[in-house]
């Protein structure tokens, strides 16, 4: 029987200047056929029923909210960050490009004489 599962986060100042990344632990409270109900708070001596913090997670998607294993956990790290690189090399890419487009329409709007 599984008693935690983990999942690792990255954190940062808001100037980037510190970064970080923490293992979080999660107690199992119990579990089902298709995945676990966690405290996200860290406490075991709870019941999922009227709990605020507690959260089923799967434990058969390709993407879990928390693994089994460190080593699960620690590459599901590397795929998240990996995303957001993605994600936000795409967003830098379009604001480039919508940044040209403004100044191609400031330029063509000081050319015109009225």
């Amino acid at each position: 029987m599984i008693t935690e599962l983990y999942r690792y986060k990255g954190w940062g100042a808001d100037d980037y200047t510190k970064v970080s990344v923490n293992l979080t632990t999660y107690p199992v409270l119990k579990e089902t056929k298709g995945g676990y109900w966690i405290n996200r708070s860290g406490s075991k001596n709870v019941t999922p029923i009227n709990c605020t913090t507690c959260k089923w997670v799967s434990n058969t998607k390709c993407h879990k909210f928390a693994y089994e294993t460190k080593e699960g956990a620690m590459t599901n790290f590397l795929c998240r960050k990996n995303m957001q690189i993605r994600i936000v090399k795409a967003q830098l890419s379009q604001a480039k490009e919508e940044r040209r487009i403004i100044r191609d329409m400031i330029e063509k709007s000081k050319k015109v004489v009225i």
